[in-house]
């Protein structure tokens, strides 16, 4: 890695003196940068919610927790369009005017509820109990959603996810009448968890403080380890190649069985948390204030120091010594 560095340093001397990145937390995210950050957060979410689901299949039955009253509660076959329409606002929530803090806030607040939520569905799953009725319209939506399992209940994401998306919109929303249409269909996006039999009343409630709690805990007047940690977009392009490392990961990890399973398991960890720290910036969690790792960082990140060493032998070979930037400047190898 510090081999493709150092190539790819000479190489963007000429760009880098007609672009300079903005690294200010006030300065106005540019699109691309929105774009990285949406299709890292959408990644993280399917791995971990997908896995999540998958173990729950693997490990079921599961118990259901339901209110007898739930029972009249009506299937609305067109609340199939907010509920799918769930990710789709989700991917513009990304494309609002932030600033980079702002962007920043939003998936941090996204990391945590899915942390915290596939953490509840990996301890205490709960299954989904009554069965849909015969589907006379929207066919094509209900056929997707049939690839998710009926597990993953308490707390409902769809509900968390309109929270905080809804926080981070509210104010970039000028149209009075987007705005309340908008309000409107993310109140709908939280009604469609039970009126398509997805989820039992209470995965709302507990969703609903999953999705607060977030907000209330990371803001952009309170300073934290994850909105203000330094990062560039290339810190954010890494984090994006550590995490499909970890989506291979997590599919051997299913794939093979035993010994194999547990191995991959392990690999899938040590990229998900690397490619975190690249993105937001926790560099001190790789190997601590001194620069010198603990027995629990070797343990974690031996895949990754594994291969930033054998990366830097191979590429050590085509390097020089140094490099000279400029007059009485140089970059050692």
């Amino acid at each position: 890695m510090i081999g493709v560095f150092l190539r790819c340093l000479q190489r963007n001397l000429w760009a880098s003196s007609m672009y300079i990145f903005d690294h200010h937390l006030d300065a106005k995210a540019v699109t691309k940068e929105k774009f990285v950050w949406m299709l890292y957060m959408g990644i993280f979410f399917f791995l971990l919610y997908g896995s999540s689901n998958q173990y729950a299949g693997l490990t079921s039955p599961h118990p259901s927790f339901w209110i007898v009253w739930e029972q009249q509660i009506p299937f609305i076959e067109a609340f199939i369009v907010p509920y799918m329409s769930s990710d789709i606002m989700f991917v513009i929530a990304f494309f609002m005017p932030y600033t980079r803090l702002e962007l920043r806030v939003l998936a941090a607040r996204i990391l945590f509820i899915i942390f915290l939520s596939c953490m509840v569905f990996v301890l205490f799953p709960l299954q989904f109990s009554f069965e849909k009725p015969e589907i006379q319209s929207f066919t094509f939506l209900f056929g997707i959603l049939e690839a998710d399992l009926p597990f993953n209940q308490l707390p409902s994401l769809h509900v968390a996810f309109a929270i905080v998306l809804w926080t981070s919109m509210k104010k970039y929303i000028k149209n009075r009448w987007i705005k309340i249409f908008t309000a409107l269909w993310f109140w709908f996006i939280e009604l469609s968890t039970v009126l398509v039999y997805q989820h039992h009343f209470i995965d709302i409630p507990t969703g609903a403080m999953i999705g607060l709690l977030a907000v209330h805990i990371i803001k952009e007047e309170k300073q934290s380890v994850f909105t203000h940690g330094f990062t560039t977009p290339r810190s954010l392009k890494m984090a994006l190649y550590y995490i499909v490392g970890a989506v291979l990961s997590m599919f051997m990890a299913f794939y093979l069985s035993s010994w194999g399973s547990w191995f991959f398991l392990w690999i899938f960890t040590s990229l998900l948390l690397v490619s975190i720290i690249y993105a937001f910036g926790l560099n001190i969690l790789l190997a601590g204030k001194n620069a010198k790792a603990s027995w629990l960082q070797w343990a974690l990140f031996a895949p990754y120091f594994l291969g930033n060493y054998l990366s830097w032998k191979f590429y050590k070979r085509e390097l020089p010594l140094m490099v000279k930037l400029k007059d009485n400047v140089y970059f050692g190898r």
